[in-house]
């Protein structure tokens, strides 16, 4: 059982991490444990006491009448996955260990094999790593778990020394995986996803990676599309905004768009397979990705002046995906992103998420713009 290490409430949220609360309805739920936050955790439980911090700052309208309750905590499960659910009044945020390690082992792979965290980001063509990846991006300790292989041992490489610079923005990498994921959640929170689905008595959780959904109509299935869109272009706004504001180059920018795109193919590379997929509740791939250019519209008509920034991310993301898919040709559908098509492609969905947004006006508490 794990103990309530901190709560934070400064907007409309009253904050709780990895408390008993949650790892009693984790247990009930889905008996499962919830993971405890150590005191001598030097990364995982800083990054959620600043997590707990930001959520805790936004404030909804209308304003509720008392704060909102909401639990953020992980579950001990080998799958890369997250969720949002309400219960009783409460929400709580999850995401599985293995979604931790997912954006650990794409790190780690990125670093050993490309020298993607390489200072200011500059990847010479054959300069570093072996010729290809031997194991998927990200999420080989799932695939071995789904095929009841043990791990392999030297899944991380070989040891870094904490002091490095490169392994320090691999650290920030997968420390941003992480904030995306749990971003995504709590964008069902506050833009009132869950709250319309529970009105409307369709469902009081809404996760990555579940059991094939069959009960969802086709009218359903298009909102809880939208839905994901929109918490998807939510999260990375959020992180891209705070990316520009915090460094004066473009380093930051580009690892919040490689945590992106990490973190959504360990969440549809398993696309296609029973059991493991949502259903129709969930973009397609191809589409899904297609957040980061909606999400770079919506900054750069707030902060026109980071467009020479934004552009110069782009520029060395593709070139860094480009050789992350010559390892790792699977990861190679990421490419796509850079395209013209890509942004004509991204305009559509716009233009059909502004249409689902009209047919979802009737949602209550969601985000004060």
């Amino acid at each position: 059982m794990t103990k309530d290490i901190s709560s934070s409430r400064r907007g409309s949220f009253d904050v709780h991490i990895a408390d008993e609360e949650f790892g009693i309805f984790v247990k009930n739920a889905y008996n499962l444990a919830s993971a405890e936050l150590l005191p001598e955790d030097e990364f995982i439980r800083p990054l959620f006491l600043f997590i707990a911090e930001q959520l805790a700052g936004y404030r909804l309208m209308p304003s509720p009448a008392i704060p909102v309750r909401l639990h953020l905590g992980i579950i001990e499960d080998p799958e890369p996955n997250a969720f949002a659910e309400w219960s009783e009044d409460v929400f709580y945020l999850a995401i599985y260990s293995g979604q931790l390690l997912s954006a650990i082992e794409a790190a780690v792979q990125m670093q050993d094999a490309i020298g993607a965290f390489a200072q200011d980001f500059g990847i010479k063509p054959d300069s570093t790593g072996s010729s290809s990846m031997t194991t998927p991006l990200g999420v080989t300790n799932f695939l071995n778990h789904l095929r009841g292989v043990k791990n392999i041992e030297d899944l991380f490489g070989e040891p870094k020394s904490p002091d490095d610079p490169a392994s320090q923005r691999a650290m920030l990498f997968t420390s941003t995986c992480i904030q995306f994921a749990l971003m995504h959640e709590f964008g069902h929170v506050v833009m009132g996803h869950l709250g319309w689905l529970i009105a409307k008595e369709c469902r009081t959780q809404l996760r990555e990676i579940s059991i094939l959904e069959t009960d969802a109509s086709p009218d359903l299935q298009a909102v809880l599309q939208f839905f994901e869109h929109e918490a998807d272009v939510f999260a990375l706004e959020v992180l891209l905004r705070s990316a520009y504001q915090s460094s004066a180059n473009e380093n930051n920018l580009i690892i919040v768009m490689l945590a992106f795109l990490s973190t959504i193919f360990s969440w549809t590379v398993l696309e296609g397979t029973p059991g493991l997929t949502s259903g129709g509740s969930h973009p397609q791939a191809s589409d899904r990705m297609l957040a980061l250019p909606m999400a770079l519209i919506g900054i750069l008509e707030k902060m026109p002046a980071s467009e020479h920034r934004m552009q110069c991310a782009i520029q060395k993301c593709s070139a860094i995906v480009k050789r992350v898919a010559r390892k790792y040709p699977p990861f190679g559908s990421m490419q796509a992103i850079f395209s013209i098509d890509a942004v004509e492609r991204a305009d559509e969905i716009a233009g059909w998420m502004r249409k689902m947004d009209r047919a979802t006006a009737d949602r209550s508490h969601r985000i004060v713009p």
